[in-house]
C-alpha cells in the first residue's frame, strides 16, 4: 500500500499583504479505479475527495511549516493512471477555508461526471480548469482569500511508485507563485508506515536508515499498549510513555531472542559506547518499578544483556568504559546466586550479600 501526504510548505517570499501569511493547501484526490455496484456488477465510477491542510498561521519568509502526517491517499496505487491529484495553494484572509474546500469538491465532482468517458489527460485538464474557477469563489469579506498561482497536478512516475511500494520514501516538490508570493509545497509518498514510528524512521534516514525498509505494517506489541514495525534490518518499537526507538544489528537480534518488548521497550536508538562498542537501553514498563536494562555489543564480545542489581553495580563502576569492560555472557545461575562475566572480572549476586565484584 502506498500512502501520500503533504510534508511541508516553504515560504520563499510572502504575498503582497500586511502582516504574516496564512497559507493553506487543498488537495483534490481522484480514485480512477473506484466503482459502484449496480445489479450485482461493478461499474467504474471515479470517486473524489478534497483534503485541506492548514491554514498555517503566522508564516513568514523562510518559514517551513510542517503538515503532520495526514495522508490524502492510502491504498492501492499500482500505476500513475490509477489516480489524479490536483494541488491548490491559497492565502487565507477573511475567507472560510473549509467552505472553499466544499466548493472545490463540488466543482471537481461535477467535472468528473461531465467527463466520465474522456481519457485521463482530458480529465486532468478539465479538473485543473474547474478547480481553478472554484478557487476564485469568495467565501468571506472584505478581504477574499487569494490564489497563490493556479492549481497543478501532482504526478508520480512508475519508477517513483515502485520505490514507494518497495519501502522507500519518495519526496516531490511543487513551486507556486502568485499574489506576490513564492512557495514550495512538498509531498511524500511512502509505504504503509505512519505516526511516531514513521517519524523515527524518517529521522534515521528513511530507506537509507540502519533499519532499512518496512517489511510489514505496524502491529500491536505483546501488552496491547505499544506498537512495533518490522524492517528489513531492524525494528522500531513505540510505547506511549517512551516514544519510538529503533533496534537493529546484533543488538536487535539479541533483543528479539530474549523476548523483545517483554525484555523492555527501547528508550534510545542504538548508540555508540566506549572503545567502539554499541548499546541500547530498555525499560520493562510492564514490571513493578519499570526496571531498566541494556544490551551492549562489540565485535570481539558480541551482544549481551545486563540488568538488575548486577547492571547497577557495573554502571557504578564505569560500565563498558570502566574497570570491568564489556559483558562476555548473559547473567546466569551460579552457586546459589547469579553471576555475569565481563572482560576484566565478574559480578556475583546473592540475596544475602547483593552484588559483589570478583
Amino acid at each position: 500500500m502506498v500512502m501520500v501526504s503533504l510534508a511541508d510548505v516553504h515560504c520563499s517570499e510572502e504575498t503582497d499583504e500586511v502582516g504574516s501569511d496564512e497559507p493553506y493547501v487543498l488537495v483534490t484526490a481522484v480514485n480512477l479505479r473506484s466503482s459502484v455496484n449496480v445489479a450485482g456488477f461493478p461499474v467504474p465510477l471515479p470517486s473524489c475527495e478534497v483534503v485541506r491542510y492548514g491554514p498555517f498561521n503566522d508564516t513568514d519568509e523562510g518559514d517551513t511549516p510542517r503538515a503532520g502526517f495526514a495522508p490524502f491517499w492510502a491504498g492501492a496505487f499500482g500505476a500513475p493512471d490509477d489516480a489524479i491529484f490536483i494541488v491548490s495553494l491559497m492565502e487565507n484572509d477573511d475567507g472560510d477555508p473549509e467552505a472553499l474546500r466544499g466548493i472545490v469538491k463540488g466543482a471537481a465532482t461535477s467535472s468528473l461526471f461531465a467527463g466520465l468517458n474522456q481519457p485521463r489527460p482530458q480529465k486532468v485538464a478539465a479538473l485543473l480548469r474547474d478547480v481553478n474557477s472554484a478557487m476564485g469563489v469568495p467565501t468571506g469579506a472584505p478581504n477574499f482569500d487569494d490564489k497563490v498561482g493556479g492549481p497543478q497536478e501532482l504526478a508520480f512516475t512508475p519508477d517513483e511508485l515502485g520505490k514507494a511500494r518497495a519501502g522507500q520514501l519518495v519526496s516531490k516538490s511543487m513551486p507556486f507563485s502568485g499574489d506576490g508570493g513564492r512557495y514550495t509545497v512538498r509531498f511524500e509518498a511512502s509505504p504503509d508506515i505512519f505516526g511516531a514510528i514513521r517519524d523515527r524512521w524518517i529521522a534515521l534516514g528513511a530507506s537509507a536508515s540502519p533499519v532499512g525498509v518496512p517489511l510489514s505494517g505496524e502491529a500491536p506489541t505483546f501488552d496491547g499498549t505499544g506498537r512495533a514495525q518490522v524492517f528489513s534490518a531492524g525494528t522500531i518499537s513505540w510505547h506511549p510513555t517512551i516514544g519510538a526507538h529503533a533496534v537493529w544489528g546484533a543488538i536487535g537480534g539479541r533483543w528479539l531472542a530474549i523476548g523483545r518488548e517483554r525484555f523492555g521497550y527501547p528508550v534510545n536508538d542504538e548508540s555508540p559506547a566506549a572503545a567502539g562498542g554499541r548499546f541500547n537501553d530498555f525499560r520493562a514498563v510492564h514490571l513493578p518499578g519499570q526496571p531498566m536494562a541494556s544490551i551492549y555489543w562489540t565485535a570481539g564480545t558480541g551482544a549481551h544483556e545486563v540488568y538488575g542489581a548486577i547492571r547497577d553495580m557495573w554502571l557504578r563502576n564505569g560500565g563498558a568504559g570502566g574497570r570491568l569492560g564489556y559483558p562476555l555472557d548473559a547473567e546466569h545461575d551460579n552457586a546459589g546466586g547469579r553471576r555475569q562475566t565481563f572482560q576484566h572480572g565478574s559480578i556475583f549476586w546473592t540475596p544475602q550479600h547483593g552484588a559483589v565484584i570478583q
